[in-house]
């Protein structure tokens, strides 16, 4: 429905011919220069310009605004200028070259919004019963929590991605099961799919593609920040990590595509940068983890693991419950608590966070986001330095490598100083990573062929389906 400012390829590859700007100058970092494509239109027909772009960024710019990256947006924006019809400049407050990635389509939600239209309908609530956009589909109907409907944007202005079919129907289907019957039985052209119905799938027919390398799952301890928790200390850590079978878990439970990736350092994934393949995974041991365990300073305290379903982690309680078992297996008291993710979400961003279990953890699946800047901003990262989750024991050492690599305009630099990094937080063991995951489509027989790209789950690029 809506353009992303800076489109994605079949790679990853964050790619100007895709999206919405024709170019992004910057001198410094600091001052970006928009330069939108000439005749572009919104479906309505209206010219797109950069009357849009000072829109978009004070929408997004609002402290009600909820969006990911709109938390960037609040703490790095200065102001936003018009040059002429097709250019804005937007000025930061000082260098962040992370407001680049998150103009992306794989690591931030910042679209291109109409202004003409929010004038027409309305900011609150009016866009939500009649959205408007610019992309290769535009919207037809609706009836919320049941289906979405879609017609091609035949005057789309990149006439390379005009969808081939005629109409696009998404239906809610939030049951894994729901979803396989309504492929197998020909009701769906494509369908996500659980990691568990893959194998039958891909045995009776049926193609199994999608996004890949999309994202990671990992442990992620929580409030390791205080220095009283048992989760600030390395050896605890370590213990809980060292103790797990996690190829075993990834095998068993996560679809990971046919080719294993190497797992090195929590949220590097293949597609990022600073990932580097040769660092080794942790290895299973738990006579060690005992050790360290002894050596932390355990005194039975329970270790919750609260328990919430996502996108990235297999619903239900399978994993928590392989996970605990081996920490039970070398001495620790643990428990799961199943929470609602609004719940989880709501506690994790409280400050201080609302975990008020003696120790806690949690399974997580961020996305891929290739620059690596968003995901330290938002799983490592204090709130001072624009973080959500603040997943990082030493919030004063991770907010200043933060501030460093947002100052690097040269990507070669970057791109050291991230593998660096990477190699400095391996030692660290301030998260276990689990799985580098896909997320597995399957399709059916109308369709001839299909696109989808790396680094991001909403990659789909459903423009690319073509039918037999």
């Amino acid at each position: 429905l809506l353009d992303y400012f800076i489109g994605a390829d079949e790679t990853g590859q964050l790619d100007f011919s895709l999206g919405i700007l024709e170019s992004l100058e910057t001198p410094d970092g600091k001052v970006y220069t928009f330069n939108l494509k000439p005749g572009a239109k919104w479906h309505d027909g209206e010219t797109i310009d950069a009357a849009d772009v000072v829109f978009t960024m004070s929408h997004y710019n609002r402290e009600v605004s909820t969006c990911v990256s709109c938390g960037l947006v609040r703490s790095a924006l200065d102001r936003v200028e018009i040059v002429d019809d097709t250019t804005a400049t937007v000025h930061l407050k000082e260098t962040n070259i992370s407001f680049i990635p998150t103009l992306g389509a794989l690591e931030g939600d910042l679209l291109l919004l109409p202004e003409h239209h929010f004038a027409k309908v309305g900011i609150e609530g009016g866009f939500e019963d009649d959205p408007l956009g610019s992309g290769p589909f535009k919207f037809v109907d609706r009836n919320i929590g049941e289906f979405i409907e879609f017609e091609a944007n035949l005057d789309y202005w990149d006439a390379g991605r005009v969808p081939s079919f005629a109409g696009l129907r998404m239906v809610v289907a939030p049951e894994a099961s729901t979803r396989v019957a309504l492929i197998r039985n020909g009701q769906a052209d494509l369908a996500e799919v659980d990691n568990a119905s893959v194998n039958g799938l891909a045995e009776d027919g049926f193609r199994i593609s999608g996004p890949d390398s999309v994202g990671s799952a990992m442990l992620q301890f929580l409030r390791s920040y205080e220095p009283d928790q048992l989760t600030n200390k390395l050896d605890f850590r370590k213990a809980l990590i060292l103790s797990v079978d996690w190829a075993a878990i990834s095998a068993a439970f996560y679809a990971t595509g046919e080719e294993a990736r190497p797992l090195g350092t929590a949220l590097f994934t293949p597609v990022a940068l600073g990932y580097d393949p040769s660092l080794p995974p942790y290895e299973f041991d738990q006579d060690e983890a005992r050790r360290l365990l002894a050596s932390s300073g355990y005194a039975g305290e329970t270790v919750v693991l609260w328990s919430w379903a996502t996108t990235g982690n297999p619903s239900g309680l399978d994993v928590p419950q392989a996970v605990t078992s081996a920490w039970r297996d070398i001495g620790i008291n643990t428990e799961i608590i199943p929470v609602d993710q609004g719940v989880f979400i709501s506690k994790v961003r409280a400050d201080p966070q609302d975990f008020d279990a003696e120790v806690s953890v949690t399974l997580v699946s961020p996305s891929s986001r290739p620059s690596m800047l968003t995901n330290i901003r938002i799983f490592m990262n204090g709130r001072d330095a624009g973080g959500l989750v603040e997943g990082f024991y030493d919030k004063e050492f991770i907010n200043s490598a933060y501030g460093e690599l947002i100052a690097i305009t040269d990507i070669n630099e970057r791109e050291q100083r991230l593998r660096a990094l990477n190699r400095q937080l391996h030692e660290t063991y301030w998260a276990a990573p689990i799985s580098i995951r896909i997320v597995p489509y399957a399709v059916g027989e109308r369709i001839d062929s299909w696109t989808p790209g790396p680094g991001a789950p909403t990659n789909l690029r459903l423009e690319t389906i073509t039918l037999k």
